[in-house]
């Protein structure tokens, strides 16, 4: 069979603009291999730049496509709707821009009943992308149900490219940084995104937070009381969630950014703070624990705490609650490095950074 002349929309359970493939190139029983170029208007396209959540999106789709080929032209069936079930040691190389056509390639490991483990990697002609794994659970839900409510959601007008909507209809939780790396193991997972061993998964004794949960206490179970914190509260927009109508698991990495924003302001350590004294700050690590859903219409609150480190790095520490229960709603955590107006990585703590770690006295002093 000739793939490529295959409606791509045939296969997938998304409907237009959230379909982030052009064509399936190849399926055999081991390998399934699509493309797409990528243009201005995609709704991922930020700054002339395919996002993270974009290149995420589109590897679960060539896993959706997968199952949607085997469904349709194997089985004769209709296509079925599937849920993330982990993401593991994602790594995102470089950005791919307007442009560039993206080659994804899929492999799989191993596939019992309905859960399907891939190798995945991203292409934009000899170059990589990206790389990761991917655990696949296909439901008995149909895909005609889920272009019934995309069209609902389109009809609204109320789409930004904040919102996405997930692929497969996720269950709704993950985002990456910029050359960030993942791992996220099962139901509850944990997304570690993990850059060059840039954080150790030991918190030493002195640190600013503490990884013990403490379930009965609803502010800062986290965090410790001499910590440098700040908190964030948000109410969930429409834009922000799924068609299950839970949070998309790209918005909790903005809802992480707004509460670095938040103890920026508080403390004097934004973005602005330190490219005015010739930093860039990039995020290279980010790491999401999901607790349980976040529904839309609730208010939530941000929790976000300095954790002090030697390194010349910047670590946070979140939880999310929800503030009608009181329930944890997610955990991470963040690491930033220092670039200088070179973009050359630096070694070791900024002036400013020291004074400012004086200031709040994370530096002993004689």
């Amino acid at each position: 069979m000739e793939f490529e002349k295959i409606n791509i929309n045939e296969l997938l359970p998304q409907q237009a603009p959230f379909i982030m493939l052009d064509a399936l190139t190849h399926f055999d029983e081991v390998i399934t291999c699509t493309r797409m170029q990528i243009k201005a208007d995609n709704l991922f396209v930020k700054n002339n730049k395919f996002t993270e959540s974009g290149v995420i999106e589109n590897i679960a789709q060539t896993c959706a496509a997968r199952m949607g080929y085997i469904n349709k032209y194997l089985c004769s069936g209709k296509v079925k709707i599937g849920f993330i079930g982990a993401i593991k040691n994602l790594v995102i190389e470089e950005l791919p821009k307007v442009g560039d056509e993206l080659k994804t390639t899929i492999e799989v490991v191993n596939e019992v009943f309905a859960i399907t483990l891939v190798n995945a990697k991203v292409e934009v002609g000899d170059q990589l992308i990206a790389t990761c794994e991917m655990k696949i659970s296909i439901t008995e839900m149909e895909g005609g149900e889920k272009r019934r409510g995309d069209k609902r959601r389109l009809d609204t007008g109320r789409g930004d490219k904040r919102r996405r909507d997930t692929r497969l209809l996720d269950t709704g939780r993950l985002d990456t940084g910029r050359l960030d790396t993942g791992q996220r193991d099962t139901r509850h997972e944990t997304l570690n995104l993990v850059s060059n061993n840039l954080v150790s998964n030991n918190l030493a004794s002195n640190s600013l937070a503490s990884n013990s949960l403490v379930s009965n206490n609803l502010v800062s179970n986290n965090l410790v009381s001499n910590s440098l914190q700040a908190s964030k509260t948000i109410d969930v927009r429409f834009s922000e969630v799924d068609s299950m109508n839970i949070v998309w698991h790209g918005s909790y990495a903005f809802y992480f950014e707004d509460a670095r924003e938040a103890f920026g302001k508080k403390y004097g350590l934004g973005y602005l703070d330190i490219f005015d004294n010739g930093y860039y700050a990039p995020l290279v690590d980010l790491r999401f624990s999901y607790k349980k859903p976040l529904i839309y219409g609730r208010k939530a609150r941000i929790d976000i705490c300095f954790r002090n480190s030697e390194s010349a790095k910047i670590i946070f520490d979140y939880e999310i609650y929800d503030l009608e229960d009181g329930s944890l709603i997610a955990t991470g955590n963040s690491v930033q490095v220092f670039l200088d107006k070179q973009y050359q990585l630096v070694w070791t703590n900024p002036d400013f950074f020291t004074e400012w770690k004086r200031k709040y006295g994370l530096i002993c002093t004689e």
